[in-house]
């Protein structure tokens, strides 16, 4: 039986993303995350104090 998901799959990119953030983890980087009423940042951050961040915006009528 075949696992593979397909790019319209959600259950893709929740996969994908848990992957890369544990592949983060695993190359010492820290993950987390912030929340405000705009939506929810999520930043990598290395040793050196580092950091980069992605922004996922807060939709209208979206959970």
């Amino acid at each position: 039986m075949s696992h593979w998901l397909s790019k319209e799959d959600p259950v893709y990119y929740k996969r994908a993303l848990k992957g890369l953030v544990a592949e983060a983890e695993e190359n010492g980087l820290e993950v987390f995350a912030k929340s405000s009423i705009e939506g929810t940042m999520l930043y990598f951050r290395d040793s050196m104090g580092e950091c980069a961040g992605v922004k996922i915006e807060l939709r209208e009528g979206r959970p």
